[in-house]
């Protein structure tokens, strides 16, 4: 029998969580590396594809380190508004 995808969702991650971890601390070789910098760039790509998902009813999923510099509205990786390098040209 076909468990539904939720099903098989948990299960992966149970047994993800089960294994010794990778070298950079993850479970999962699926999820995204840790990153603590983000470029101006992606930000506003995250920044720009959590407004669409809003536009559409749905919440923006973003990686704790992109919500935090999407929240503040701050590029990482010099401190300045995002949009800045932009508005600068």
């Amino acid at each position: 029998m076909n468990a539904g995808y939720g099903t098989q969702v948990r299960a992966r991650r149970s047994a993800a969580w089960r294994c010794p971890p990778l070298e950079d601390g993850r479970k999962d070789p699926h999820d995204p590396p840790p990153r603590s910098r983000w470029t101006e760039r992606e930000l506003e790509s995250w920044q720009a594809a959590g407004e669409h998902l809003r536009a559409l009813g749905l919440p923006p999923l973003y990686p704790a380190s992109v919500w935090r510099d999407v929240r503040r509205g701050r590029c990482s990786s010099c401190g300045d508004k995002l949009n800045h390098h932009r508005s600068a040209a």
